[in-house]
């Protein structure tokens, strides 16, 4: 997530991506190999720009073996894609019921709550996904905009402090931590932050600039 425009950071979607390619399913029935050959499948699609295929590969992952949670992680998370934002929480919750210790589930549960506009909940479930996995910058990342979007701007530097002591090259972190810092009057330190975000990624430039100028007025 990013604070200033409030979207889901890309890097924790391809996160839970990544691992669905290192699950390794083990084929006790061909039931679950025949799911895992789906979703092996509807990766590649994915990977290829073919989402509409990759949603039907999961939809078969998913009826060919119903226990599978990262099958229903992966429709949610296609069917999140697509803007059908309530399916893919229907999924991403099931296969949170067939896992409830997958930090991904919790993580994707999160992000999912955030489009909802259901922020309460999404940073519980931070709360969760950091206590199950304390090296995971980007939880920091979005509990630190969750937290900022409330008001706590302290707590929300704290995680911020964390994301980026966990990963210094996480410039949503440091623009995030930036415009924080500016909120709290601390202006040399958000400057430095915005001059290391945008070293980072040349993207946050725009929003740099704005932000200054409007600082400024």
């Amino acid at each position: 997530m990013n604070i200033a425009g409030r979207k889901i950071a890309a890097s924790g979607l391809t996160l839970t991506i990544l691992l669905l390619t290192t699950v390794h399913v083990s084929a006790q029935s061909s039931r679950a190999a025949t799911a895992a050959s789906y979703l092996q499948r509807g990766h590649d699609w994915m990977k290829r720009g073919e989402p509409e295929r990759a949603l039907a590969d999961f939809d078969l992952a998913v009826a060919s073996d119903p226990t599978l949670a990262v099958s229903w992680l992966a429709r949610g998370i296609a069917r999140r894609n697509q803007g059908n934002i309530s399916e893919a929480l229907a999924d991403i919750e099931q296969a949170l019921k067939l896992d409830p210790q997958s930090v991904p589930c919790r993580y994707q549960r999160s992000s999912t709550l955030y489009l909802l506009e259901r922020h309460t909940e999404a940073e519980a479930e931070l709360d969760t996904v950091v206590k199950l996995s304390p090296r995971f910058a980007e939880a920091y990342n979005d509990r630190g905009v969750l937290r900022h979007l409330r008001g706590a701007v302290a707590e929300a530097v704290s995680d911020y402090d964390a994301a980026i002591k966990l990963k210094p090259r996480f410039a949503a972190a440091w623009m995030n931590r930036g415009i924080a810092r500016l909120e709290q009057g601390r202006r040399a330190e958000a400057e430095r932050d915005f001059n290391e975000a945008m070293n980072l990624n040349q993207k946050f430039k725009p929003a740099v600039e704005q932000l200054l100028r409007q600082s400024k007025q």
